[in-house]
């Protein structure tokens, strides 16, 4: 059975440029010599409740630092994170994209 979630909005955190420099470079810090494999592997946060464009902005704004530790921690533990992880930095490594067609299977 397929179910619609009308309520809820997927955040997917798709990875950019400046996140795969950093994890080719965490890798060979970590002693890794193989390609990663994280083409198309994104973050996704199921969020009840993001009903209009700001509210979507207010909720990464507001919440970015668990969301980008989260995917860091995916990776590699934290002493090769990034040292800086402000909000600037999570938006030159993310491009959050929202999805409103939700459903739930099973």
């Amino acid at each position: 059975m397929i179910q619609n979630r009308p309520n809820t909005t997927a955040l997917l955190l798709v990875r950019k440029k400046a996140f795969c420099q950093w994890l080719r470079d965490a890798d060979r810090r970590a002693g890794s010599d193989q390609e990663p494999l994280y083409t198309g592997d994104y973050g996704v946060y199921m969020v009840d409740g993001l009903h209009t464009p700001a509210a979507v902005t207010d909720f990464v704004e507001s919440h970015y630092r668990q969301l980008f530790e989260n995917e860091l921690r995916e990776w590699h533990e934290p002493d090769l994170w990034p040292k800086n992880r402000d909000y600037d930095t999570f938006c030159q490594f993310f491009e959050v994209q929202v999805h409103r067609q939700v459903y739930q299977a099973g």
